[in-house]
C-alpha cells in the first residue's frame, strides 16, 4: 500500500471517503471522529494529510513568536501536511485568514482544519485551498487573539491531535488517526470499502437486499475486531 497516493486520493473517486475512515476507526478501536465542522466555501473538496498543529488564545502581542499567528505552522509545514488549529470554538475573531492561504497554498499545505471561524474564505476558494472549520467572520485577530504554541498537542474539541497524527477533513466531520495506528486504519478502511463495494453491486443489480445488507453488514465490524 501506497500511503502518500491513499492519502492524495482521499475524497476523490475511486479513493477512500471518511465514512471508510470512521469505520475502520471504529473497527480497531484507535482514532476519533470530530463533529460539528464542515467546508467555509462551497464545493471546498475533502483532504488528508499529517497535522501540523497550532494553539491560539485571546490576547494581544507580545507572544512567544515574533510573528504573525500561522506563519510558524507554515514554515514548518512538509507538502501534503494539514495545519489543524484550536481555536476553541471562537467565532469572535478569525484564527486564520487569505494572506496565510495563499502562503500555505505556495507551501504545498493540503488544508486547513479550524475549531473556531476564520476570514477571506473566498479568496481561499479562489486559490484552492479548503478549509474546515465552524463559522466565517471578517472581523481579524489582530489585537484579539494569538498563537501560544507550534507543534505540540492540543485539544481540538475535545479530541488529542499531536503533530504528524494524519487528518481527514470531508462534509462530515474530521477524522483523526494516531500516526503509528495510520497503516493498520488504512488497510482496514481499504478492506471495508471494498466488501461495501461487493454489496453496492448487488443493490444494483437487484438482488435480495435481505441478503445484501442483512447480518453480514451489521455484522463487518465485529468481524474486524475479532480478527485483530
Amino acid at each position: 500500500m501506497d500511503v502518500t497516493e491513499v492519502l492524495s486520493n482521499f475524497g476523490r473517486p475511486g479513493g477512500l471517503d471518511l465514512e471508510a475512515i470512521s469505520d475502520a476507526c471504529d473497527a480497531l478501536g484507535v482514532g476519533s471522529v470530530v463533529t460539528g465542522l464542515g467546508p467555509l466555501w462551497a464545493d471546498a473538496p475533502p483532504f488528508a494529510g499529517p497535522a501540523v498543529t497550532m494553539e491560539l488564545v485571546c490576547g494581544d502581542f507580545p507572544v512567544d513568536s515574533t510573528y504573525h499567528l500561522g506563519v510558524d505552522p507554515i514554515l514548518q509545514a512538509r507538502p501534503g501536511a494539514v495545519i489543524v488549529i484550536d481555536h476553541r470554538g471562537r467565532e469572535h475573531a478569525a484564527g486564520w485568514g487569505g494572506l496565510l492561504s495563499r502562503a500555505a497554498k505556495r507551501a504545498g499545505v493540503r488544508g486547513v482544519v479550524i475549531d473556531g471561524a476564520a476570514r477571506d474564505v473566498l479568496e481561499a476558494g479562489e486559490i484552492g485551498l479548503p478549509i474546515y472549520g465552524t463559522a466565517t467572520v471578517s472581523r481579524t485577530a489582530r489585537t484579539r487573539v494569538v498563537q501560544r504554541a507550534t507543534q505540540q498537542p492540543i485539544d481540538f474539541r475535545g479530541v488529542a491531535v499531536r503533530p504528524d497524527d494524519v487528518v481527514f477533513a470531508a462534509p462530515g466531520g474530521v477524522a483523526v488517526v494516531p500516526a503509528e495506528a495510520l497503516e493498520r486504519v488504512l488497510q482496514q478502511a481499504l478492506d471495508n470499502a471494498a466488501v461495501e463495494a461487493t454489496m453496492a453491486q448487488g443493490i444494483d443489480e437487484g438482488q435480495d437486499l435481505t441478503r445484501v445488507l442483512g447480518s453480514r453488514y451489521e455484522l463487518m465490524l465485529e468481524r474486524s475486531r475479532a480478527n485483530e
